[in-house]
């Protein structure tokens, strides 16, 4: 991976942003417009022959990577420039450059994008006299940049990377006549530059996290250093004075405040907020490692994530949506979150795997069947050391028929988990594991969203503790919202008699509710404020690791 190359990329952003400006040259003629016509027909023809029986002559050279809409795209304008005209630029070529250029504002390079050359060819298009007219130079920026805007545009609707179908229902990108239409009605358009970036997806989630990163790049300073502070058990002051100085850097605190007590506080407790940390002010492990992530891993946090929504390719009406990295289930109508609700994950090493499903049933008062690892890994050697524990905890033995038996009558010390031959089912009630009610939706894991009688875990900011499944705060009053919002039988009431009287029973939902589990560990508000939360599986830094091997590979 380059990381200095791509480094260096934002930089350029960063000091050239504020060059964005083009000159546009007009030359006068004493013939008028019969010059500028004859050199569109000249430029026309020439464009024809890059495309028609020449265009390995012209072609050979160019290294478009977009070859097949590029010419589908000059056949439907009947081969007129789409950039210049006469001797000068169009508006529209000078947006189009700028697009390329702010590519980090979308997680590319303008390198991707023919940008150096097609900056060096617009620089000689705008210093021409008429004696030095060199139509061969604008046919050739006119060729570059169709490509790059093709190429760009593929990027901005797809990303860079295919993802697993199976999770995100990825569904090809649009045809190659809708982008040269898309194109074509953009360079039409008075703001090409808003039209063109239409073809981003429309998810207000993507749109408010690619705005949070142009914001970013803006407004902070994007650094790779490597950054260390101190554990505050060893040197309390000496910790506190290095967090001060690295909340200024971060743009959470006044360079002149560093001595401020106060705003040191409150500087840290923002900062804690904006990363999914418990807001304590103290520095405590999640908030060192937090304080100890430079920009540019920060600017690569984001772009993954941006990645990951863009392979959203469609999302339902209305639909639940788990987060991973927030420990967040949110319920989503039309676009807008109604309701949120705390939820605990998978361990680490026990991962809540991503899926797209529909939840079918719910179930009061569930039995719990206790999966093989668990009953054989976990609870083998608790029963052998408290015979009394099943009893106590309303657990029930199966044998391999199915057949129930006396726990009594099960020789546990002759039993491992490589000769365990029974099941463990736990009966409903409380400290029943699945609570008081399991929501049910198909899927090749075997994991589902359920009540939890360990309650204590929703009031930690870190909740990753199951053994897959998502465990869901307030799960009854969420249980009662899906079946009011379908007018369903069973009211609220009466789930709360079935419930309080234990009676077990299966409650279907008349139309099957979207459920997608999902790994963003970036997002944003509409008004471009981030929030970051911890790699816990460690997949932004799987995911980073390819995004950018694959952007510098396009950039050569």
């Amino acid at each position: 991976m380059k990381t200095s190359y791509f480094f260096l990329t934002i930089l350029t952003f960063l000091t050239m942003s504020s060059c964005r400006e083009a000159s546009i040259k007009r030359y006068s003629h004493e013939d008028g417009s019969s010059a500028v016509d004859n050199q569109a027909h000249e430029l026309r023809t020439l464009l024809q022959n890059y495309f028609g029986q020449m265009r390995q002559l012209y072609l050979k050279d160019m290294n478009l990577k977009e070859l097949e809409l590029v010419e589908s795209f000059y056949e439907a304008e009947d081969f007129h420039a789409a950039w210049t005209f006469g001797n000068a630029l169009k508006p529209q070529a000078a947006e189009m450059l700028s697009v390329i250029q702010d590519a980090a504002q979308f997680g590319f390079m303008p390198e991707m994008y023919h940008f150096e050359e097609l900056t060096q060819l617009k620089l000689r298009i705008e210093t021409q006299n008429q004696q030095q007219n060199d139509l061969s130079i604008r046919a050739r920026f006119d060729a570059l940049l169709t490509d790059g805007s093709f190429r760009l545009m593929r990027n901005l609707e797809n990303g860079l990377l295919i993802p697993d179908s199976s999770i995100y229902q990825y569904t090809s990108s649009s045809t190659s006549a809708e982008l040269t239409n898309h194109l074509s009605t953009s360079l039409r358009q008075n703001n090409f530059r808003e039209s063109y970036l239409e073809i981003q997806p429309r998810n207000p989630a993507y749109r408010n996290l690619q705005h949070a990163l142009s914001k970013y790049l803006v407004e902070q300073d994007i650094f790779n250093d490597s950054l260390r502070l101190t554990d505050p058990n060893l040197d309390s002051l000496k910790s506190y004075q290095e967090a001060a100085n690295l909340l200024v850097r971060f743009r959470f605190l006044a360079p002149t405040a560093t001595e401020d007590s106060v705003a040191l506080l409150s500087a840290l407790m923002k900062f804690q907020k904006a990363h999914g940390i418990e807001v304590d002010g103290r520095i405590g492990p999640n908030t060192r490692e937090a304080l100890t992530i430079n920009t540019y891993d920060r600017y690569r946090q984001i772009v993954v994530n941006l990645e990951r929504l863009r392979w959203e390719k469609t999302l339902p009406d209305s639909f639940v949506l788990v987060n991973i990295p927030s420990y967040q289930l949110s319920f989503v109508e039309v676009g807008c979150v109604v309701r949120v609700h705390r939820v605990v994950v998978g361990l680490p090493y026990l991962r809540t795997p991503l899926l797209t499903s529909q939840i079918e049933y719910m179930i009061a008062n569930p039995t719990w069947y206790v999966p093989n690892s668990i009953s054989t890994h976990e609870m083998l050697g608790t029963i052998k050391n408290d015979p009394d524990y099943l009893r106590r905890n309303n657990y029930m033995v199966f044998d391999a028929q199915n057949s129930q038996v006396a726990v009594s009558e099960v020789d546990w010390e002759s039993l491992s988990p490589s000769n365990f031959n029974y099941k463990i089912a736990q009966g409903p009630g409380r400290g029943n594991a699945l609570g008081s009610i399991v929501f049910m939706f198909p899927s090749q894991y075997g994991v589902y969203l359920h009540d939890t009688s360990a309650k204590s875990y929703f009031e930690r900011t870190i909740r990753a503790f199951s053994h897959g499944c998502v465990r869901l705060q307030d799960p009854v009053d969420f249980a009662q919202y899906l079946l009011e919002r379908e007018q369903h039988p069973v009211d609220q009431d009466s789930l709360g008699q079935i419930i309080e009287k234990h009676i077990s029973r299966n409650i279907a939902f008349r139309h099957p509710i979207p459920i997608l589990i999902r790994y963003q560990s970036c997002l944003a508000d509409a008004f471009g404020n981030l929030t970051f939360y911890k790699d816990i599986y460690r997949e932004d830094a799987a995911l980073i690791k390819i995004y950018f091997a694959k952007l510098n590979e396009m950039a050569r």
